[in-house]
C-alpha cells in the first residue's frame, strides 16, 4: 500500500503478480510486477499503478504457508 510522508496508508491494497526476479552481482535483486492479475475465475482485473511513483513509500505485507514449525 502507499503510504504518504506522514506514514499514512492513502491507496487500496495493491496485490502484485511477480513476473521475474533478476539478480544482480551485489546480491541485490530487481522484483517485476505485473499491472494485471488473475483472480481465482481467471478473470483479469487491473491494479491502479498510477499513484506509485520513483521512491514512493510503500508498505509491504506477505504471508507465508507453513506446515509446521510457525509460531
Amino acid at each position: 500500500m502507499l503510504l504518504d510522508d506522514n506514514g499514512e496508508i492513502v491507496s487500496e491494497p495493491y496485490i502484485a503478480q511477480e513476473t521475474g526476479i533478476t539478480p544482480d552481482s551485489n546480491g541485490k535483486y530487481t522484483i517485476t510486477i505485473a499491472a494485471t492479475d488473475a483472480n481465482s475465475d481467471n478473470t483479469s482485473r487491473v491494479n491502479d499503478l498510477s499513484k506509485f511513483t520513483a521512491n514512493s513509500v510503500v508498505l509491504v505485507d506477505y504471508y507465508v504457508k507453513r506446515n509446521s514449525g510457525a509460531f
